[in-house]
């Protein structure tokens, strides 16, 4: 039988974001997480996708913003 052991420090990041995708960098050093993200532009409520960086103990980094509503 395997035995898991939980992590006893998670780190949590609320990327106030619907996620599609997150991947780890090759050297587990930043952490990519696309999704798409609503804001608030002249009044209205807009959607629009991005990537957020974040380190790997969860310092964001950047966030990029990409044309278009969706991405995958």
């Amino acid at each position: 039988m395997m035995r898991h052991e939980l992590d006893e420090e998670p780190v949590l990041i609320d990327t106030r974001m619907n996620i599609s995708c997150i991947r780890w960098s090759p050297n587990g050093e930043v952490l990519g997480v696309v999704g798409t993200e609503k804001g608030e532009m002249r009044g209205a409520v807009e959607s629009h996708a991005c990537v957020q960086l974040y380190s790997h103990n969860g310092i964001h980094l950047r966030t990029l913003q990409i044309p278009g509503e969706k991405i995958r």
